[in-house]
């Protein structure tokens, strides 16, 4: 039975399987062996982090909410120096280790407020 109940916790919740240096100040977490976000070392200890760890859907929200807005506002940094395509502006967010969820979002963001606009781009260009 608690063979069981170990496997609900890590199914409903996060199993941190490894943290690894992204940079001196930003760490990339591993959940359930996978990479799934980067966070500062700092975020680290307030979130309580570490190997084997699981993190609670209601604190891997709040991870995500945090990562969403910063892959934004980063998002819209980038777009101030160069004109990305959507796809461009999607694996340079994803090479910085924002999650799937954070960048998609950012996306919206940035095509709802023609920051970035492939057909533009495409004209531009050519």
């Amino acid at each position: 039975m608690a063979f069981t109940a170990l496997i609900m916790v890590i199914w409903m919740d996060y199993l941190v399987t490894d943290i690894k240096d992204i940079t001196s100040k930003r760490r990339l977490v591993y959940i359930n062996y996978e990479p799934a976000f980067g966070l500062y070392a700092g975020e680290l200890i307030a979130y309580d982090i570490s190997i084997d760890k699981v993190i609670p859907q209601n604190e891997y929200d709040e991870i995500i909410k945090v990562l969403t807005k910063r892959a934004t506002l980063r998002g819209v940094n980038l777009i101030k120096d160069k004109d990305y395509t959507e796809y461009e502006l999607r694996q340079k967010l994803l090479k910085l280790y924002y999650p799937t969820e954070a960048v998609d979002s950012a996306i919206i963001y940035a095509i709802n407020n023609k920051f970035i606009d492939d057909r533009r781009y495409a004209f531009n260009y050519v």
